[in-house]
């Protein structure tokens, strides 16, 4: 059996990620020490669908 089944890795596909900018309400309260332009890649939908 195929995991995770073709129907399944297209939707994925599909969704893509969000990329947030360090600028954004997520990472507003966080600490960091970058500077300039950070980015931070949020695949949490696509981790949920996969391991659901």
């Amino acid at each position: 059996m195929l995991w995770p089944q073709p129907r399944l890795i297209s939707e994925v596909k599909h969704e893509g990620f969000t990329l947030l900018s360090q600028e954004s309400t997520y990472m507003r309260d966080k600490q960091t020490s970058a500077e300039g332009d950070a980015w931070l890649l949020d695949i949490y939908e696509a981790e949920e669908s996969l391991l659901n």
